[in-house]
């Protein structure tokens, strides 16, 4: 199951389209069902070293595109085994992630990584923290993911972003997932813009 939609599918894309790089002469669909199988397999493997996003956008998927493309150009994607590509995996997510902040903002646009330390999360499973980062004073739209390869404390609690004001302050509320995790800190990109 992908973990990114967006992302698994800009994947799917740019290792399909890079690793048969080639005349194409067989008409036959189901020929090609052993290396779909494969290309599937290592775009799970990219799309799962990947943080969860909620605001995985196309100009982002346009980037992992092109980077998955330039990596398995005329490569030999042959294992059905998701595995097999988590090395590779790791490498373009490092890449994808530290390119996408130094992508241009759109006009009226700002983007940061902060360090945010999880709180204690308890009943009814969801803590909140705020942040104030002059950045985003007067902001009108916040929007934030998880950045970087997904961590134990990503995968037992889910980030949920709300406001910023005329302070620059950014709610986080943690949502708990599995354990508590409270005290790790997780890096987490924020844009606004306004």
């Amino acid at each position: 199951m992908a973990n990114n939609a967006r992302y698994f599918n800009a994947a799917i894309a740019g290792i399909g389209g890079a690793a048969k790089s080639a005349w194409l002469n067989d008409p036959v669909a189901g020929d090609y069902l052993a290396y779909t199988n494969a290309v599937n397999a290592a775009a799970l493997a990219v799309d799962a070293a990947i943080a969860p996003s909620a605001s995985a956008n196309q100009i982002a998927a346009d980037l992992l595109e092109s980077i998955c493309f330039a990596v398995f150009l005329q490569r030999n994607v042959s294992s059905a085994t998701q595995a097999d590509y988590a090395t590779i995996a790791a490498s373009i997510a490092a890449l994808f992630t530290e390119l996408l902040l130094k992508q241009v903002a759109q006009p009226g646009s700002q983007a940061k990584v902060l360090g945010i330390v999880v709180p204690a999360i308890t009943a009814p499973n969801t803590a909140q923290v705020s942040v104030t980062d002059s950045t985003f004073i007067g902001a009108s739209t916040l929007s934030a993911e998880f950045a970087g390869p997904p961590s134990a404390a990503q995968l037992g609690i889910q980030g949920q972003w709300v406001g910023t004001s005329s302070t620059g302050a950014i709610v986080v509320s943690f949502v708990k997932v599995a354990n508590n995790y409270a005290g790790a800190t997780e890096q987490v990109r924020v844009a606004a813009s306004s």
